[in-house]
C-alpha cells in the first residue's frame, strides 16, 4: 500500500468517525471531528504563513491537544513537524530551531508567556502573535495560542458535549481559508524529526521517513491487534517516541482512542492505575522502569481485569528509532 493511501486512510477514518474519541486526558477530550475541523483550518494557517512542503515546523506546547492537532496537520500536509516537550528550555529550543532551520514555531499561552521576555538570535524578542525573528535564509514566524473560550476547538467540544482546555488551538480561530490536507505520497520524504530528550544546547536528532513510520505502525498494529475499538493507555510524553508512536499515532492510524495518562507518581500510584479501569483501557503501554515501580508498589493486581483488556507491553530502548537516520549538518 502506498504512503498516500496510509495518509488517506488516516484522514478518511477521522472524517467518518467524527464523534469517536481520538485522545482523552484527565482534563479534556479531543474527538476525531475536532481533529478534522482543526486540521482544515490549520492548513489555511500554514498557507497564510507561506509554509510549503518540506518546511520544518517546531511545535512547543504545554497543551497536548494543541500539540496533537499541530503535529497531525503537518504530517498530513507534507510539512515536517519537530515536537518538543513542554519542559524544553529556551536555550535548547533556540538550538533546535537553528539546527533544523525551522520557519514556523507553534506555541501556546503557557509556553508563549515565557517567550515574550526572551531575546532570540538577532536581538529580537517574541512579543506578538506573528513576530519575525532571525533564521538562516528564512524568517521564523511565531503563532501563539492565547487562552480563548471562543476558540474553534473549544466551541466544537462544547457543541459535542466534551471538555477541552481553553487554550487549545485558539490560533485556529482566524479568518484564514480552510482546505483539505495535501496527503503527500513520497515514502522517502521526511515524516518528522525526532530529538532526544536532554537539557544541553546541542540537539541530537533523527530523521523519520514516511516509509519507516508507517511500516512500524503496521507492525505494531499486527503484533498487538489494534483496531478502532482499541483504547491505548500510555503516560509517556508526546515529545518522546514512545508516547508519540505507541500512543497518539498508533491510535490515529487505527481510528482508536489514545488515553493520554498523567505522569506516573508513586504517591498517586493507586489513582493512576485505577484509570486503567475507569478509562476502559484495552492496551497498556509502559516502560521497564515504570513497570518495575508498579510491580513493587501496587496494592492490587486486578487493575486490568475489566472486559476488553487485550495487551500490556513494555517499551524497550531504541537506539535508532524506527530505523531513522541521524541528523547532521552536512
Amino acid at each position: 500500500m502506498s504512503i498516500r493511501n496510509h495518509l488517506q486512510e488516516l484522514w478518511n477514518a477521522a472524517c467518518h468517525r467524527r464523534t469517536a474519541q481520538l485522545m482523552i486526558t484527565p482534563e479534556s477530550v479531543l474527538t476525531y471531528g475536532n481533529l478534522v475541523d482543526s486540521v482544515r483550518c490549520f492548513c489555511g494557517v500554514l498557507d497564510a504563513q507561506s509554509i510549503v512542503s518540506g518546511d520544518r515546523v517546531v511545535i512547543h506546547c504545554a497543551d497536548d491537544g494543541m500539540a496533537c492537532v499541530s503535529f497531525i496537520a503537518c504530517l498530513l500536509d507534507g510539512k515536517v513537524p519537530v515536537l518538543l516537550g513542554s519542559d524544553c528550555g529556551e536555550a535548547r529550543r533556540r538550538s533546535v530551531i537553528e539546527y533544523v532551520q525551522a520557519v514556523l514555531l507553534i506555541t501556546d499561552a503557557a509556553i508563549g508567556n515565557e517567550c515574550v521576555t526572551t531575546a532570540h538570535p538577532g536581538g529580537i524578542s517574541l512579543t506578538g502573535l506573528r513576530t519575525d525573528i532571525a533564521c538562516p535564509e528564512r524568517k521564523l514566524a511565531l503563532l501563539e495560542a492565547a487562552p480563548s473560550k471562543g476558540s474553534l476547538l473549544a466551541r466544537l467540544a462544547r457543541k459535542a458535549g466534551a471538555g477541552t482546555s481553553d487554550s487549545t488551538m485558539s490560533l485556529i480561530g482566524t479568518d484564514d481559508a480552510q482546505r483539505e490536507p495535501v496527503l503527500p505520497a513520497d515514502p522517502n520524504e521526511l515524516a518528522y524529526l525526532l530529538f532526544t530528550s536532554g537539557t544541553t544546547s546541542a540537539p541530537s536528532g533523527v530523521r523519520i521517513l514516511r516509509r519507516n513510520l508507517f511500516e512500524h505502525l503496521h507492525t505494531l498494529t499486527q503484533l498487538f491487534s489494534y483496531d478502532e475499538k482499541s483504547r491505548v493507555f500510555n503516560a509517556t510524553p508526546l515529545a518522546h517516541t514512545d508516547g508519540l508512536v505507541h500512543g497518539l499515532l498508533i491510535a490515529a492510524i487505527n481510528g482508536a482512542t489514545f488515553l493520554n495518562a498523567p505522569p506516573l507518581s508513586i504517591g498517586e500510584l493507586e489513582g493512576w492505575l485505577e484509570r486503567l479501569r475507569s478509562w476502559r483501557a484495552t492496551h497498556f503501554v509502559t516502560n521497564p522502569t515504570a513497570f518495575g515501580i508498579i510491580d513493587r508498589y501496587a496494592a492490587h493486581d486486578d487493575y486490568v481485569d475489566h472486559t476488553g483488556f487485550s495487551a500490556l507491553y513494555r517499551q524497550l530502548p531504541i537506539l535508532a528509532p524506527l530505523n531513522g537516520n541521524a541528523l547532521s549538518n552536512d
